[in-house]
C-alpha cells in the first residue's frame, strides 16, 4: 500500500516538473522567436552584407539548432509526463504476471512443486480474475521458491490495486471462470 502511495506521489512530482519545464520552454521559445525576428529585420535592412551578415547567419543557425533541441526535449518530456491510468497499470501488471508465470513453468531448473501451482492466466475483463488471484496468493505450496514468492507478491499487488485503487475504473465484461482455465498460449489469440 505504501508503494502505491509513493508511486502516486512520484507521478504528481513528475507532472509538476513537466509543467515547470514547459513554462520554461515557452519563455525560451518566446525569446528565441524575438531574437530570430530581430536578426531577420537587421539582415534585411542592412545594406552591407559582409562579416556582419555572416555573423548574423551563424547566430541564426545556432538559434535554429537550439530551438530544434528544445522542441525535441519537450516532445520527449511530454511523452513520459502523463502518469499511467489505473486501467493501464492493471493491464500491464496482469500481462507481466502472466508472462512471469509462463516463464516459470517453462524454466528448466524449476522446483517440482511449481508444476502443482494453479494455472495463472489473467484476463482483467473477467470478474473471476479476483478469485483466481486470491486462490493463487493463498496456495500453500512452493513458499521456498523465490520466483513463486515474487509472483505471489505481484499477484497480491494486482489484487489490491483492482479492489481498492481502481475499483471504480474497471469494467468486467464477463464472469466466466472456465475461461480463466485456458492455457497461456491461447491468451495471445484472445488479445488479438
Amino acid at each position: 500500500m505504501k508503494s502505491e502511495h509513493a508511486c502516486l506521489e512520484g507521478n504528481v512530482l513528475l507532472v509538476l516538473l513537466a509543467v515547470t519545464l514547459l513554462l520554461l520552454i515557452e519563455r525560451s521559445l518566446l525569446w528565441l522567436t524575438a531574437e530570430i525576428t530581430g536578426i531577420f529585420n537587421r539582415v534585411a535592412d542592412s545594406p552591407h552584407r559582409g562579416k556582419k551578415h555572416r555573423r548574423e547567419n551563424a547566430k541564426l543557425a545556432t538559434m535554429k539548432m537550439l530551438l530544434s533541441l528544445i522542441a525535441l526535449l519537450s516532445a520527449a518530456l511530454l511523452a513520459h509526463a502523463a502518469p499511467p491510468t489505473c486501467y493501464s497499470r492493471v493491464l500491464s501488471l496482469s500481462k507481466e504476471i502472466t508472462e512471469s508465470f509462463k516463464a516459470l513453468q517453462t524454466s528448466k531448473d524449476v522446483d517440482p512443486c511449481v508444476e502443482t501451482l494453479p494455472r495463472l492466466y489473467l484476463d482483467i475483463h473477467n470478474y473471476c480474475v479476483l478469485t483466481k488471484l486470491r486462490d493463487f496468493v493463498a496456495y500453500p505450496r512452493c513458499e521456498r521458491v523465490i520466483e513463486v514468492s515474487d509472483l505471489k507478491e505481484k499477484a497480491r499487488s494486482l489484487y489490491t490495486i483492482m479492489i481498492s485503487y481502481c475499483r471504480r475504473d474497471l469494467v468486467f465484461l464477463t464472469d466466466d471462470c472456465n475461461a480463466l482455465e485456458n492455457s497461456v498460449e491461447t491468451s495471445d489469440e484472445i488479445d488479438s
